[in-house]
């Protein structure tokens, strides 16, 4: 009996891909194809937005686009964390004439929902 109550605290977290992708390339659209930073503040994570000020995110996000900035964003992969409330989703961009990748965080489940909380460019 102590087995099984301890086990029901427990319960592994559900994600859902598919909703960690939408939200991940809704907030790509938004800051790196639209430029849109104060919308995509918005739609930081709380967490993101304990440690970050709109101006530093504004700041971050033009020093990762020295180059330009796509015009388009497609994910290219997607890795769940088993039992943590993180998903990381992997995102391409073009332009005319260069290539984008991304790594975006997002915290959330799939009862909860996701939101961006780390952006990384890996090139």
């Amino acid at each position: 009996m102590i087995l099984s109550l301890g086990m029901m605290g427990c319960s592994p977290i559900r994600h859902d891909e598919n909703l960690a992708k939408q939200r991940a390339l809704e907030f790509a659209e938004i800051v790196l194809v639209k430029h849109n930073i104060e919308q995509g503040y918005a739609q930081l994570s709380d967490s993101a937005k304990h440690y970050v000020s709109e101006e530093k995110f504004k700041e971050t996000i033009s020093r990762l686009h020295p180059d330009g900035y796509p015009t388009r964003v497609t994910v290219t992969g997607y890795k769940p964390i088993f039992n943590e409330k993180v998903i990381y989703i992997f995102l391409s961009g073009t332009n005319s004439d260069k290539q984008f990748q991304y790594m975006l965080t997002l915290e959330g489940t799939a009862a909860s929902d996701y939101k961006v909380s780390v952006i990384i460019r890996t090139s």
